[in-house]
């Protein structure tokens, strides 16, 4: 008898793409075959948390007449927006086994998953600033696309819908960013519309990338305390500021060339009255 079973945490989801596999000489993995070779006793709700349980045949675990000495369960879950950010998602495996002589069960090392995010506020250097918007960035330039909860990186911007808007008081966040845990993961906002004053005049748009930081407290500022996922940022926001626009055109620009027909009018017209008065 030998079975592997993993109780899947509430904070994840299982996404199925379940791969059972052996192996000689544990470096080389073949699909073992479902009811010949294991069988599924137990298995989560596809986007629900429950346990997986594989049982395996022992008789049948073998390449010809050499038996395996490496099974391995492979399959997809997904942080669901119940994990809190910076604090630990346990994860571990139970085997249960009986090879005739000594049955037993051994479990698995804690293995922890972390994800993190950011909290951000949109301002003046005054006020918050609500009607912003941003997309998300990796180090390599790439742009994060989100579907159905499933987040992937894109190359260009036409590629992705997905952007951060900045709320009435300025405030917007992202969450569920995977981090490294010595120094934290560099990742950046790139502004895509700006807002407008309460005045009805817009705000220069930000033409460079915004690098932020995701850690364990970048997003709560102590994730111990945090009972649920769903819970507003506690960490300091990062202030995003904008001031009021357009710019100033540079040489060349429209504004350069109003500037020179206008005046050109005028000195015309100075022309004109001088000459109307040497005549009188």
């Amino acid at each position: 008898m030998l079975e592997v079973s993993d109780m899947i945490s509430s904070k994840l989801d299982y996404k199925e793409n379940l791969v059972v596999s052996g192996s000689l000489d544990g470096t080389t993995f073949n699909p073992l075959v479902l009811t010949t070779q294991y069988t599924i006793e137990a298995q989560p709700a596809l986007n629900a948390d429950g346990e997986l349980k594989i049982a395996f045949v022992p008789a049948q675990l073998k390449v010809g007449e050499a038996a395996l000495k490496y099974v391995r369960v492979y399959f997809h879950a997904a942080i669901n927006e119940t994990a809190i950010m910076g604090q630990a998602i346990l994860n571990n495996v139970t085997v249960d086994y009986n090879n005739g002589f000594t049955p037993g069960d051994d479990t698995s090392n804690d293995v922890k998953v972390y994800t993190g995010g950011k909290n951000f506020k949109k301002t003046n250097g005054t006020i918050g600033l609500a009607g912003a918007e941003f997309a998300v960035k990796n180090a390599a330039g790439k742009l994060l696309k989100i579907t159905a909860g499933e987040y992937e990186w894109v190359n260009t911007l036409a590629e992705t819908t997905f952007r951060l808007v900045s709320d009435a008081n300025g405030l917007f966040n992202i969450k569920g960013l995977k981090y490294e845990l010595t120094g934290g993961t560099t990742y950046y906002i790139y502004e895509t519309k700006a807002p407008m004053s309460t005045a009805g005049y817009p705000y220069q748009l930000i033409e460079t990338d915004i690098p932020f930081l995701v850690n364990g407290t970048s997003f709560y500022s102590d994730p111990a305390a945090i009972a649920l996922g769903t819970a507003p940022a506690t960490a300091t926001p990062q202030d995003v500021l904008n001031t009021l626009g357009p710019q100033i055109p540079q040489t060349g620009g429209i504004g350069t060339i109003l500037f020179t027909v206008i005046g050109g009018g005028l000195m015309g017209s100075a022309l004109m009255l001088n000459k109307k008065r040497n005549k009188a």
